[in-house]
């Protein structure tokens, strides 16, 4: 058998300092196991970081926006002056205050306003807290002005409240004021564009398939969105991120009954497809 070439040889060094690196890591990955404070792939501060406390946070508030029929507040909370970068964790608990005194309005846990994790807080990142409510169709009057965001046992934030509920006549709705993770960017801040066609199956004419020359396309979610279908049965539109509930209606299929197209998650920063085939009967 011939000696190795140059070639080999290199080749084969290179695959043995693979092999080294990898067992490295792998010791390494076994000495810190599940102990944050033992990993040595966990930055220092991220290690370091006490949960926040009493003092640690100041709270600055965002003009509220409005998306269908829910109304967003977002709150940002960063270091007060002086203090060392701390650990917020998932939720907040929230206080809904109704004239400066706490209300009996329900609260709810939402991840679709972002992921539940821990975050540290450091002196150039602030982290978010993002919160919806129906205002419109709340029907027990509640004068919301203010909020507070409990971080902690000794840390508590007010934050401007939505202002006072409305309710439509003959209502009777109580809906929840949902309550987002921490999070370091606005999760509604992150969409991505859904484009696709609708196309019939069995067509209006028997034995035939073809587009949808018009209707409407709904993404049902935490917010709704919706558009026209064009006629070529193409449509496009920019959402936030997250999952939704597909439904299609057109004149073309059950004289417009909707259709349940099933679920579609949303990528933000992405071109999302989704082709809709509504089935012959």
């Amino acid at each position: 058998m011939p000696p190795p070439s140059s070639r080999e040889r290199a080749a084969a060094a290179a695959t043995a300092v693979v092999v080294v690196a990898l067992v490295v890591v792998v010791a390494l990955r076994g000495e810190g196991g599940d102990d944050p404070a033992r990993d040595p792939f966990v930055s220092p501060v991220a290690r370091a970081a006490p949960d926040c406390g009493g003092g640690d946070l100041v709270a600055d508030d965002e003009e509220p926006a409005v998306a269908g029929e829910t109304t967003y507040l977002t709150a940002t909370l960063r270091l007060a002056p002086g203090v060392e970068p701390c650990t917020v964790r998932r939720f907040p608990g929230v206080v809904v205050l109704d004239q400066g005194v706490p209300a009996d309005v329900a609260t709810v846990l939402d991840e679709r306003l972002g992921e539940p994790q821990e975050l540290v807080v450091l002196p150039d990142q602030p982290v978010l807290v993002t919160l919806g409510w129906s205002v419109g169709r709340y029907c027990e009057g509640v004068d919301n002005d203010g909020i507070i965001l409990r971080v902690a046992a000794d840390l508590e934030l007010e934050v401007p409240g939505f202002g006072p509920t409305s309710c439509p006549a003959g209502g009777a709705a109580t809906p929840p004021v949902r309550v987002g993770p921490y999070t370091y960017v606005d999760p509604r801040s992150t969409n991505g564009t859904v484009v696709g066609v609708v196309v019939l199956v069995g067509g209006p004419g028997l034995g035939t398939g073809e587009f949808v020359t018009r209707g409407r396309l709904e993404l049902d979610g935490p917010d709704d969105y919706g558009a026209a279908v064009g006629p070529d049965g193409d449509f496009e539109l920019e959402v936030p991120a997250g999952v939704y509930q597909v439904r299609v209606s057109t004149p073309q299929w059950h004289a417009g009954r909707p259709y349940d197209g099933g679920t579609l998650s949303v990528a933000a920063g992405e071109l999302n497809q989704l082709n809709v085939i509504l089935p012959a009967h």
